[in-house]
C-alpha cells in the first residue's frame, strides 16, 4: 500500500480443523505469515495470515525461523504496489496500523500497549480513488467506515472492563466489552470472554467468547450511569437478531456501582421479569 520497510517476519505453520472446511483441505498443514512494515519512524503497518510470500520477499529475508511468538528481524525495503505476499488456505487475512501520533482514548491507557493505543484505520490514508474500492466490498454502511476500537466514554457502561487484578491483555477470561458490532456497527454489542482459557489463543479451539446483541438495542451503553441503578438486558447470540427480534437466550443485570466499576451477572434462559437481584455468582468488572 505504501511504500516502507519490512522489519520483522514470523510464521508459524496451521493445520485446518474447522469441520466445515472443504474435505479436500481438511486436515492440511500449510504455512502462515505475519508482515510488519514500518512506513515511517512513527507509523507502521502489520500484515497477517499471509500463505505465501513473493519470491522477491522470500530471497531478501533468507532462512526464516518458525514457531509461535518467534521474530525474524530483518530489513527490506518495499515499494507502494509492490507484491508482498499471496493469500491462500487460511479463511481471512489481516491487516493492522499504528500511527503514534494518533493514540487514541482509553478510559485506562495504562492496562494496554501503545500499539493498542495508536491503532488506527488505515482506510484513513488511502488514496480516495483506492478507498472507494475498499467501500464497494466493505460491508459495514456506519460511520467511521474503517471501524475503530477505542469505545470508552468515561462514567458511563460503554467500553472495556476487566476483572480486577488483571495483568495482561490475553488474560481473555477476565474481560468484557460493551461496544458496537464491527459490521453492523448501529448494533450494541457484548463480548464476555468468561468462556475463553487464558494465554496461548491456540488453547481455545473449539471455545468462543459470549458475544450479544441486545432485544431492542437499548438502554445505549453510553447514557448508562450509576444513577441508572440496576438495568436489564434480553440478550441472544447476535446472528440470531441479524433479520429480525427473536426469542432472547438469557438476560444480563447490570450496575455501575461507580464510575469505574460495574456489577454484571448472566441469567441464562431467564426472561427479564424473572430477573431482580444479583446471586453470589454476580462478576465484579473495573476500568
Amino acid at each position: 500500500m505504501s511504500e516502507g520497510v519490512i522489519y520483522n517476519i514470523r510464521k508459524e505453520e496451521r493445520t485446518v480443523i474447522e469441520q466445515d472446511a472443504p474435505a479436500d483441505i481438511r486436515g492440511k498443514t500449510f504455512e502462515d505469515y505475519a508482515l510488519d512494515i514500518a512506513l515511517t519512524g512513527r507509523s507502521r503497518m502489520y500484515y497477517g495470515h499471509v500463505s505465501k510470500l513473493s519470491n522477491g520477499v522470500l530471497e531478501a529475508a533468507g532462512a526464516i525461523q518458525a514457531g509461535r511468538g518467534v521474530e525474524n528481524k530483518v530489513s527490506i525495503p518495499v515499494s507502494a504496489g509492490q507484491v508482498l505476499g499471496y493469500i491462500g488456505i487460511q479463511p481471512g487475512f489481516d491487516i493492522g496500523m499504528w500511527d503514534l501520533d494518533r493514540e487514541g482514548f482509553f478510559s485506562n491507557p495504562d492496562r494496554y500497549t501503545r500499539e493498542y493505543r495508536a491503532s488506527v484505520s488505515y482506510t484513513d490514508y488511502l488514496p480516495g480513488a483506492l478507498r472507494e474500492q475498499i467501500w464497494n466490498i466493505n460491508p459495514r454502511t456506519v460511520e467511521p467506515r474503517g471501524g475503530k476500537i477505542t469505545y470508552d466514554v468515561e462514567g458511563t457502561l460503554a467500553g472495556n472492563w476487566f476483572i480486577p487484578g488483571t495483568k495482561s491483555l490475553t488474560e481473555w477470561s477476565k474481560q468484557l466489552v460493551i461496544a458496537r458490532h464491527e459490521k453492523y456497527a448501529d448494533r450494541v454489542t457484548i463480548a464476555d470472554a468468561s468462556p475463553l482459557l487464558d494465554g496461548d489463543g491456540a488453547k481455545n479451539v473449539g471455545r468462543a467468547s459470549y458475544i450479544w446483541w441486545i432485544k431492542g438495542n437499548i438502554p445505549l451503553p453510553e447514557t448508562v450511569t450509576p444513577a441508572s441503578g440496576k438495568i436489564k438486558y434480553a440478550v441472544a447470540d447476535w446472528w440470531k437478531f441479524t433479520h429480525q427480534e427473536g426469542n432472547p437466550d438469557g438476560t444480563l443485570l447490570i450496575r455501575m456501582e461507580n464510575p469505574r466499576q460495574i456489577r454484571y451477572q448472566y441469567f441464562a434462559g431467564k426472561m427479564p421479569d424473572e430477573v431482580t437481584e444479583f446471586s453470589g455468582e454476580a462478576r465484579t468488572y473495573v476500568r
